[in-house]
């Protein structure tokens, strides 16, 4: 299963969520907002089949891509092996430029 929502706005940026179920009922949760220019923000979460243990990651890049702040307290998003907790998380989440909030209700 895939299942998304967007919103464009008129000045530019927008809103793009979207979950992904596997054949197992895993289901993996993408909301993103960005600007005009391409900077944003992203929350990724994942719930296992049968309601085991949830995880997320949140990040926020610059117009350029580039990672400006990590909030991964569960080590989700570095490569395995490489990192361990909280080393997973850094920058600060002021660094995240203002984005438009999503229009849609929270998963």
């Amino acid at each position: 299963m895939f299942a998304y929502q967007f919103a464009g706005y008129a000045a530019g940026g927008g809103v793009f969520d979207y979950a992904i179920r596997d054949v197992v009922e895993n289901t993996l949760f993408i909301a993103t907002r960005y600007d005009a220019a391409g900077a944003g923000r992203a929350r990724v979460g994942f719930q296992p089949a049968g309601g085991g243990i949830a995880g997320y990651f949140e990040q926020c890049w610059d117009a350029g891509a580039a990672l400006v702040y990590v909030d991964d307290p569960g080590n989700y998003s570095c490569e395995e092996g490489t990192l361990v907790p909280p080393e997973c998380t850094c920058g600060a989440a002021a660094s995240c430029v203002p984005v438009p909030e999503s229009p849609f209700p929270a998963s």
